[in-house]
């Protein structure tokens, strides 16, 4: 069974000897309480990154309180954070089959292994009600691949608590940044873990203002394909990210390969009659600009102009 809530938390870089202050300060006749957790996580992601590159995280936690596997999607407030209490070892279906369009139908491989010491501060208001819970982590990651060096860092993490304010994460990190923490560089352990995904030069001119609209018009009909999926009603949304990227190809046909940029638009047409098919705009893994043009191998359309022999 599987339940849901909305993550909302701002992340911190500390070094080993940072000081956390005193977070009852930060709420008038506030209070704390603490507790420590050894939390063992292994994350998981396609050959190709796929998840990872749409900031979606998928991990198996044991130890806390939420021990389980969660499922951590974008949300315009936060994260949508989906947990199975399933106790498979490998990624559950009510899970996965949410991701299928995502990752192309590709295996969910092991990607790194996470082990953190958690010291945890419950922050309270005066009646009690919890506003946020502030943890002081140490992380131990290793890569599951042929770079498994061992990595060591610690962070702080501020959750704010469903019901709290959003003002408690400008207060706490208000107090966080006065002791020396700054705003965290990686949006997630797993990502800090695996470092940058591997860098793809954007094209200068007109072709990068397209591609940068392109690749807005791609993550929302991805979003769309996951949103379809959980059964919301996204279908209006993902249908005009279609209409705009069927009509930017028209409209500057001229910085792409006229065969390809018609065999992307058949399956855009394709995608938009048929909104529960699991590959979008798979055009480009199917041969087509995948073979001659990089950028396709970071995601499934992209505006960056093809070498010059392929234009008209």
């Amino acid at each position: 069974m599987a339940t849901e809530q909305l993550e909302r938390e701002d992340k911190y870089d500390v070094p080993e000897d940072f000081v956390l202050p005193d977070l009852a300060e930060s709420i008038p006749r506030g209070d704390v309480t603490t507790s420590t957790y050894q939390l063992e996580a292994t994350y998981y992601d396609t050959d190709e990154n796929h998840l990872r590159r749409q900031g979606i995280t998928l991990r198996r936690r044991r130890g806390g309180h939420d021990a389980g596997w969660h499922l951590k999607l974008p949300a315009e407030a936060g994260r949508r954070e989906i947990t199975s209490d399933s106790r498979a070892s490998s990624p559950p279906a009510e899970l996965t089959s949410l991701l299928l369009g995502v990752r192309q139908g590709r295996r969910l491989l092991r990607k790194a292994q996470l082990s953190t010491t958690r010291h945890s501060i419950t922050v309270t208001d005066g009646d009690g009600r919890m506003l946020a819970e502030v943890a002081d982590d140490h992380v131990q990651a290793v890569r599951l691949d042929d770079h498994a060096t061992p990595t060591e860092w610690r962070e702080v993490e501020v959750e704010l608590a469903p019901d709290a304010d959003d003002g408690v994460l400008a207060t706490i990190g208000e107090l966080l940044t006065t002791a020396g923490a700054e705003p965290a560089a990686s949006g997630s352990k797993f990502a800090r873990a695996m470092g940058p995904l591997p860098s793809q030069r954007r094209p200068a001119g007109l072709a990068g203002v397209v591609d940068e609209y392109l690749q807005a018009q791609y993550h929302a009909i991805v979003a769309g394909d996951v949103g379809l999926r959980r059964e919301e009603n996204l279908i209006h949304a993902t249908r005009v990210a279609i209409r705009r990227l069927r009509s930017t190809l028209r409209v500057f046909g001229a910085l792409f390969d006229s065969a390809e940029a018609e065999r992307l638009q058949n399956e855009l047409t394709w995608y938009a009659n048929y909104r529960w098919a699991p590959y979008a705009i798979s055009t480009c893994r199917r041969g087509g600009w995948a073979s001659r043009w990089k950028p396709c191998r970071r995601s499934m359309c992209s505006a960056r102009s093809p070498p010059s022999s392929s234009r008209r």
